[in-house]
């Protein structure tokens, strides 16, 4: 009776290993206004999935502020810069769920009366569990 166990066995991982998926990368075009990503198109809500990584990208004056919650205030407690000024570029990796609000990215930059976040310049980054996912 051990042969068929065995090959139970092995017949469960191997439908097991071809359930997994790979991670992703999402590429995020900063710039102000609501930030566009290729695959899913011009949104302030990304939702993604544990090991994936967020990879923000700008080519002109921006900046990359982690929020608390989803409104734009730069004095709010615990807003943290994220990436830098200027032209240039931020990814993270996310190792654990973050249900919604999520994580909040915005830039501070200063346009006229108001800064690019209140014009759109933010994005919710909702993270979900990855199941059948083996992360590195």
């Amino acid at each position: 009776m051990r042969a068929p166990t065995a090959a139970l066995g092995l017949a469960l991982l191997l439908a097991f290993a071809s359930c997994t998926t790979a991670a992703k990368t999402y590429t995020v075009n900063w710039f102000a206004g609501k930030p566009s990503i290729p695959g899913v198109g011009t949104t302030n809500i990304l939702n993604i999935k544990v090991g994936d990584t967020v990879k923000f990208q700008w080519f002109s004056t921006h900046d990359l502020w982690l929020m608390p919650g989803t409104v734009c205030n730069k004095n709010n407690k615990g807003v943290k810069k994220a990436g830098p000024s200027g032209s240039g570029s931020w990814s993270f990796t996310f190792r654990a769920v973050k249900p919604s609000p999520g994580w909040t990215y915005g830039c501070y930059i200063q346009s006229g009366a108001t800064t690019h976040c209140a014009m759109g310049q933010r994005l919710q980054v909702i993270v979900k569990p990855a199941v059948g996912r083996k992360l590195k």
